[in-house]
């Protein structure tokens, strides 16, 4: 070893030599860097004069993470979302603690069941303990922010009536028509990028081009008339049959009294008949199915108990004309015609004439329907939804509802995604959509103007000018989406006369025009007299809808408040002051974030980050000569 050294020491020392070099000609950030990196405890943070440990940050991040893996995290955050910094959770952690929500017993937050889920998850550790404590003490501590408050009567009634009451409204609603120039490529092409990956279902936005669940489907139907005479045809329908039926009447049917000297009664023959085309159809099923379990015998699966198909598969399998030669001869009927659909939205085959999308099948378990078996194919992202049935694979028997038998094939199957070429889509439709929202901004940019034109001529004669129909009367009413299953949970009936949100035509219940006309229509005079001496201008409400592209014009014709029956039976349930509070609660939604922000919590209870491990945009805004002192501090 000692020659080994000696042979090599040229080289040591040219390597030593360089990392001193290095060391001294370097910034001296990396003196800090260094010192950050081996340093394995030490002073982290500080709150007040109270110092924080490395390793107090580090159990911080293992809680997070433990949270993240059982997909707990961000629910005890509430509206702050997802927490991924060690820091921003300590400062939650201890004011819940220090406030007393944090009561470190999991036996009464949790049910055993749940909480034995969350070991199997993570592992029955103090650390999991601790981040699970900590997560139920956060949670306790907003929970407490939300629903400790009290409402007087008062109160009660008059946020009640802000968020339930409502007007009869004259309504008119301008749609955006696909009209105008002929929008450029380069606005086409802009266009469908832009939302080629947006739900059509989306509420927050116009527009939406990805494309959902997509399906091509091949499929026969024996009718079951076509059953039911193989039925009568068969030997199970001689005359001797049916008079035995009649005689020994196995399922106890209402028949007349036997007597072989009378023609058989039709109810025995109707009866027998239903008995045997049932028996027909089972012994179809079970042919198809012995048929299908042998095609697919020596198939392997993945673990998610999906087949892996051969290359060749199309080719061995049966093909869906040869199962329906094999019902043919079966019960010696002719061979059912086998139909197809192209690939399409699987929700479009609702509409599909002569496609069976009710037809129901027992096979997975419990009763499916022919729509529930094609969203459920494997094929797409459902999870545990998921049904045990694939493309390339054909379906169990199923039956329609007038007792036909149905077998299906999917060819294709194709799942949601974001839209990749203009085509998928149509180009006329990005043009029309282009067109409708040319139409749209144009009217936004004249709301003044249309405001001014209903002043000087009146609702009715601007709806005739502007070729739109008017509703002469509809009450408007916001109400709450969720208090009605609130308290019917509860136990409640809901009051004579409540109804919840009152949808408009194209906008739906869309809360800022329901609200708005709520809001103006609140501030209103009750007395009749009173309110005819209202100016139109006040009473009349504009808004323009960008999610719908249109615009709502409502002409309030007289406050509709709820009644103070109804009133008291609101008030006599939980639900409206939970209802209320959470409406408060999300007004206040951005104070409250604000308010528990990393930021604000820091300067409330006097953080001071010392390491910077955690947090790379302080690491790069620090200067050498703070890093290094960071570094000594953490170290020492």
């Amino acid at each position: 070893m000692l020659r080994l050294l000696r042979r090599r020491q040229g080289i040591l020392l040219a390597v030593f030599g360089t990392v001193l070099m290095i060391l001294m000609l370097a910034d001296q950030s990396i003196y800090g860097l260094m010192g950050r990196l081996f340093s394995g405890s030490g002073t982290w943070a500080t709150i007040g004069d109270r110092s924080i440990s490395s390793e107090t940050r580090a159990q911080l991040a293992r809680e997070l993470e433990v949270l993240d893996r059982v997909g707990w995290m961000g629910i005890g955050a509430g509206p702050l979302g997802v927490i991924e910094d060690p820091a921003h959770w300590l400062l939650l952690t201890e004011m819940a603690r220090n406030a007393g929500f944090t009561t470190g017993s999991l036996a009464t937050e949790m049910q055993e069941a749940e909480l034995a889920q969350v070991y199997t998850a993570a592992g029955r550790t103090p650390e999991v303990d601790r981040a699970l404590s900590n997560l139920f003490g956060v949670i306790r501590m907003f929970g407490a922010m939300v629903n400790s408050p009290t409402l007087s009567d008062r109160r009660l009634i008059r946020d009640a009536s802000s968020i339930f009451g409502g007007a009869d409204c004259r309504l008119m609603v301008l749609e955006a028509q696909a009209t105008g120039d002929e929008p450029s490529d380069e606005a086409i092409a802009s266009h469908f990028e832009t939302y080629r990956d947006v739900e059509p279902s989306d509420p927050e936005q116009a527009f939406g081009y990805r494309l959902p669940d997509r399906v091509a489907v091949d499929w026969f139907t024996l009718p079951a008339n076509v059953i039911e005479d193989a039925a009568r045809a068969s030997e199970a329908m001689d005359t001797i049959a049916v008079l035995k039926h009649w005689k020994t009447n196995p399922r106890g049917r209402a028949f007349p009294a036997y007597d072989a000297s009378i023609e058989v009664p039709e109810v025995v023959i109707d009866d027998l008949l239903a008995i045997e085309t049932d028996a027909l159809f089972d012994r179809v099923d079970r042919r198809l199915s012995s048929t299908l379990l042998e095609a697919r015998r020596d198939l392997k699966t993945t673990p998610e108990g999906a087949f892996k198909l051969p290359e060749n598969w199309s080719e061995t399998r049966p093909s869906l004309s040869d199962l329906a030669q094999l019902v043919a001869q079966e019960i010696s009927v002719d061979a059912p015609e086998v139909e197809s659909a192209e690939l399409q939205a699987v929700l479009d085959y609702g509409d599909l004439p002569g496609f069976p999308i009710t037809a129901t099948t027992p096979a997975f378990g419990q009763p499916k329907t022919a729509r529930d078996y094609l969203t459920g194919l494997r094929d797409f992202e459902l999870g545990p939804l998921t049904l045990p049935a694939q493309s390339q694979m054909h379906s169990p028997v199923f039956r329609d509802p007038d007792g036909g038998l149905v077998v299906m094939l999917p060819t294709q199957a194709d799942g949601k995604r974001a839209a990749e070429r203009l085509e998928e889509i149509g180009r006329e439709t990005v043009v029309d959509d282009l067109k409708r929202l040319a139409d749209y901004e144009s009217r936004v940019a004249e709301l003044e103007a249309l405001r001014s034109q209903i002043l000087a001529d009146g609702m009715l004669a601007t709806a005739l000018a502007l070729g739109d129909e008017l509703e002469r009367s509809r009450t408007v009413r916001p109400g709450d989406p969720n208090l009605m299953s609130m308290m019917l949970q509860q136990g409640n009936s809901l009051p004579a006369g409540f109804r919840g949100a009152t949808p408009l035509p194209v906008v739906g219940t869309n809360d800022d025009v329901l609200k708005t006309i709520a809001e103006v229509a609140n501030t209103l005079p009750l007395d009749e007299t009173a309110f005819a001496a209202v100016p139109l201008a006040d009473r009349l409400v504009i808004e323009a809808v960008d999610t719908a592209l249109a615009i709502v014009v409502a002409e309030i014709q007289f406050p509709t408040p709820l009644d103070q029956e109804v009133l008291t039976r609101l008030s006599n349930t939980s639900s409206l002051e939970s209802t209320i509070l959470g409406e408060n609660f999300s007004a206040d939604n951005e104070a409250l974030v604000e308010a528990f922000s990393f930021e604000a919590l820091s300067e409330r209870m006097n953080f001071q980050r010392l390491g910077l491990e955690d947090s790379e945009d302080a690491l790069e805004s620090t200067d050498p000569k703070s890093t290094e002192s960071s570094a000594s501090t953490t170290a020492g």
